[in-house]
């Protein structure tokens, strides 16, 4: 349960504070749901991009251009950093 709640504090911090370590988005960017190395992650940049810098099989599970309603997608797919699998 702590887990959880410090990954929603965590995503959260990242959609309303800003990321200071990701590439930055193209401006207007809606936020993804990605399926990255089998877990959720939430995402402003391109899908390509982010099969580039990880070089890893990555899927785009979800858009929303509002992060309130990313984030509420996320929560039904089971919050931040929960497993997933690319079909």
């Amino acid at each position: 349960m702590m887990l959880r709640v410090f990954g929603v504090l965590a995503l959260v911090g990242m959609l309303f504070g800003g990321v200071a370590w990701a590439s930055p988005a193209r401006i207007g960017a809606d936020y993804g749901i990605y399926c990255l190395q089998g877990r959720l992650v939430v995402d402003r940049r391109d899908l390509e991009v982010l099969k580039n810098q990880y070089r890893a099989e990555v899927c785009r599970l979800g858009q929303d251009p509002c992060a309130s309603g990313i984030i509420e997608k996320l929560q039904r797919l089971g919050g931040a950093g929960a497993p997933c699998a690319c079909r």
